[in-house]
């Protein structure tokens, strides 16, 4: 049976106050306050819900709106000028001064006990959802300051540049200041970027930034329009100079403007070059949870499989253990964890080989002699992957999930076919967002895939 644990607090464990209201509602002390709607619960974007589905940002369980139609503010500490009657108690002071416009944060209002139960009903529900029990551990939280890539817009303005995440649901821009979420190395870079971008960017253009704190430095990756781009030949010693010692290295549309080291990764005690554009893991601790799971749940396996490898993050630390089998779709990614597996020490073999498991995932008969799996897919999940692996003799697949409901779909398959789930584990990487990831081993005993083809069973067990 899931659990939810809310750190003991009946709103966390339900997303609701307690009391009942109806449109009209009552304040705690029991004055009416006609015409107006009550939040009952949070969404799965942490926005208010009334009884009828309408949602308000900002809102909290308890609090009383005159008009969910707001639902385009966001002042989240000060008084709404909707809002009716006390704040909820739960209610908090936000931690960055730009909750109300960063596109990245929309829960820093919520005290800790609210926002644990939130966090963990994006798991809980989608299990529900599908019918499925599944017990659920406590929810693993990243520390702040601890996120190592920001993806960022700058803009060259009439005032001058601006660098920010999107502005929630909006189109306007704001310039970011302070992000207690991000590694303090791409806050301090912040201001070197700034003037990098003023230099190759044209009045009023855009560029999307890809920042990221590596082994070595932080990384800058720019994608600007051609006709956006002011001067293109910009040598590599003023790059060098803007850049003091906040970037190691600098690309634009993936040719490099300026460079002082290669950038590296360190994953699972291995360092990996980092090639532009691949996919990281956003918090190291979070990852470090990841791979702890992973391994604990393959151990004994000789001989694993990991799809949708990347450059490597369970490879590496599987392969203390057990030889494996990586695949994924990226090519420079594939490439660097092949350059990486050859040259690290105390290693089992690795096999590298790029594989889109979209439009081709692995066969039953190509996974007839591995008996663990490790799948990381995107947030679309990998449904058709799945299915393979409940018609193959694989014993265990631990899915390491960025979306509880395409988790949920995929888990759905893997139970059908004989599977039985461990314990899930929600782990929050992306703190104050909507974004949860899960780690979850499905197991089944020896030969049971192979009975389990072509039968039904349901997926609520």
């Amino acid at each position: 049976m899931s659990r939810d644990d809310g750190h003991n607090d009946p709103r966390a464990a339900t997303g609701t106050n307690m009391s009942s209201t109806n449109m009209s509602g009552t304040n705690a002390s029991g004055t009416n306050l006609p015409g107006t709607w009550e939040i009952i619960d949070l969404d799965a974007a942490g926005d208010g819900v009334t009884a009828d589905g309408q949602t308000v940002i900002g809102a909290l369980p308890g609090e009383h709106w005159r008009t969910p139609s707001s639902a385009t503010e966001r002042v989240f500490d000060a008084e709404y000028p909707h809002r009716v009657g006390a704040a909820a108690s739960d209610r908090i002071k936000s931690l960055c001064r730009h909750h109300a416009e960063c596109g990245g944060c929309v829960a820093q209002h919520m005290a800790p006990y609210t926002y644990a139960g939130w966090k963990h009903r994006q798991l809980t529900r989608a299990l529900t959802d599908r019918k499925l029990s599944i017990d659920c551990a406590e929810l693993w939280q990243a520390p702040l300051g601890s996120r190592r890539r920001l993806t960022l817009e700058a803009a060259n303005t009439m005032s001058g540049v601006t660098i920010g995440l999107s502005a929630a649901r909006a189109h306007t821009r704001f310039d970011m200041n302070e992000c207690p979420v991000a590694d303090p190395s791409l806050v301090a870079a912040l201001t070197a970027i700034r003037t990098i971008c003023g230099h190759l960017l044209t009045q009023g253009a855009t560029a999307r930034l890809t920042l990221t704190a590596t082994s070595d430095g932080n990384v800058l990756d720019i994608a600007a329009r051609s006709r956006d781009i002011a001067n293109r030949a910009l040598t590599r010693g003023q790059i060098g100079s803007l850049a003091a010692a906040h970037v190691v290295q600098a690309t634009l549309d993936g040719d490099i403007l300026s460079t002082t080291a290669p950038p590296a990764l360190q994953l699972a005690g291995c360092r990996v070059p980092l090639p532009r554009g691949s996919f990281v893991q956003a918090v190291p601790q979070a990852e470090e949870k990841m791979q702890a799971l992973v391994c604990a749940a393959l151990a004994g396996h000789k001989r694993v499989g990991d799809l949708f490898c990347g450059l490597g993050t369970f490879t590496l630390a599987v392969a203390r253990k057990s030889t494996v089998m990586a695949y994924d779709s990226d090519a420079p990614a594939i490439t660097a964890l092949t350059e990486t597996a050859r040259g690290a020490p105390g290693l089992k073999p690795v096999t590298a080989t790029r594989r889109d498991l979209f439009r081709d995932p692995l066969a039953p008969a190509e996974l007839r002699d591995i008996r663990g799996v490790v799948m990381n897919p995107p947030r679309a999940g990998a449904q058709a992957q799945t299915r393979s692996l409940a018609q193959s003799a694989v014993e265990t697949v631990v899915m390491v999930s960025c979306n509880p409901v395409t988790f949920a779909r995929d888990a759905a398959t893997l139970i059908e076919a004989g599977f039985t789930a461990q314990t899930a584990h929600p782990i929050d990487q992306f703190l104050f967002s909507p974004h949860l990831e899960v780690v979850c081993a499905f197991t089944r005993r020896r030969g049971a895939g192979r009975r389990m083809r072509g039968r039904s069973r349901s997926p609520a067990r």
